[in-house]
């Protein structure tokens, strides 16, 4: 959900216009927008800050999970390559023996 916040410098004119209409904050809210005033400036700072962090950390962990799974894929195709290899391989150790063992 997307906010708008509206600076109103003047806190005290705020606090008048709110005592005088008790749904002004439920109205502002309601119409996503979020009264931010210099007492609970630095407050919503921090948060935003905080929120973009977190945001940023999932992406990034979001990143790290798809190049995983693309490094499983690729070493689980190179494993599969080996697979017919595997049989032969097996094979010649089986000759191998029988030579030296004669």
């Amino acid at each position: 959900m997307d906010f708008i916040l509206m600076f109103t410098p003047n806190e005290n004119a705020f606090t008048i216009a709110t005592n005088h209409d008790q749904s002004l904050r439920l109205y502002a809210f309601g119409k996503n927008v979020f009264v931010v005033t210099p007492g609970n400036f630095p407050l919503v700072v921090k948060m935003i800050s905080e929120l973009l962090q977190k945001d940023k950390i999932g992406i990034e962990a979001a990143d790290m999970a798809k190049q995983a799974l693309e490094f499983y894929n690729k070493v689980c195709g190179f494993l599969e390559s080996f697979e017919g290899e595997w049989w032969y391989w097996q094979r010649f150790q089986a000759n191998t023996k029988k030579v030296w063992l004669e």
